[in-house]
């Protein structure tokens, strides 16, 4: 069963889809359940279940190897 919906949407957008002989209302509910399916297929990770502990997509360089070194490793300082 459908049920009316009222979305804002960029006027453009829903021109040039007006253009191109698309459905919108079908656009928009394709579009929405990919994004349902999406979000509940990641929730079943084995990682915990919860969608945003996944691998980072944005992972950070590797931290410096010259970075790891304790003060107890760098030489003395001498005060003149």
């Amino acid at each position: 069963m459908k049920k009316r919906t009222t979305l804002y949407i960029e006027h453009s957008l829903v021109e040039k889809a007006k253009e191109l002989g698309l459905n919108v209302s079908k656009v928009c509910e394709n579009a929405l359940e990919k994004a349902i399916k999406r979000m509940e297929g990641s929730k079943t990770q084995t990682n915990g279940g919860e969608w945003w502990t996944g691998r980072d997509l944005n992972p950070r360089p590797q931290r410096c190897q010259r970075c790891d070194h304790s003060k107890a490793d760098l030489p003395a300082q001498t005060l003149t």
